[in-house]
């Protein structure tokens, strides 16, 4: 995926959409266009997820948008966890 930001459009901006619809920061129609109410959402995610608010999709945003793209997360178990 590339890097979008403010005046990116397209499918990607779309899955990015609806991303932020399904994390709760995105409630306008899912367009692909990549304009200032994207921007203020992908800030408010970002906030939320104590990443740098500067509003541009990059891989680390990416990443925390992932399990409500994917519907699931994945975690690799390693000695000591356990199912509680």
């Amino acid at each position: 995926m590339q890097i979008l930001r403010k005046g990116s459009i397209g499918s990607e901006v779309e899955m990015l959409q609806l991303g932020l619809e399904r994390a709760g920061f995105y409630d306008q129609k899912i367009d692909g266009i990549f304009g200032s109410y994207t921007e203020s959402s992908v800030k408010r995610f970002q906030s939320a997820n104590r990443l740098t608010a500067d509003g541009i999709v990059g891989r680390l945003t990416l990443n925390a948008l992932s399990p409500y793209l994917k519907g699931y997360t994945s975690h690799v178990v390693v000695r000591g966890d356990t199912f509680w």
